[in-house]
């Protein structure tokens, strides 16, 4: 007989395909699945973007204002910002819950 091949067979009687029509659709799985993740993170990034645009999350932002004005501390940040700028070593003092470690540093920053 002569040198004429018969196309292999997968186990199901199917035929199989060439290593390299196989290695292209591997590429272009591999493609796609990129596509596929790079949408899906696009997707995400702008779902957050979104989120951040939330009336809701406004309203907190504004809640927090409105509580950090209310603070004990708040009333003296001017005369803070003034002995912090005088002075590179200062302790300052106030009754639990006035706002010292949250405030202070928000005021400086």
């Amino acid at each position: 007989m002569g040198s004429h091949r018969s196309p292999s067979m997968s186990p199901k009687g199917g035929k199989t395909k060439s290593k390299k029509q196989k290695g292209g659709e591997d590429e272009e799985d591999l493609e796609e699945e990129k596509a596929r993740l790079l949408k899906e993170a696009l997707a995400e990034e702008a779902k957050k973007k979104a989120d951040m645009s939330d009336p809701l999350l406004e309203k907190s932002d504004e809640a927090m204002r409105a509580t950090r004005c209310r603070l004990p501390i708040f009333q003296y940040r001017e005369q803070i910002l003034e002995t912090v700028r005088k002075n590179p070593i200062c302790v300052i003092l106030g009754e639990t819950g006035s706002g010292k470690t949250t405030q202070v540093m928000k005021l400086l920053s």
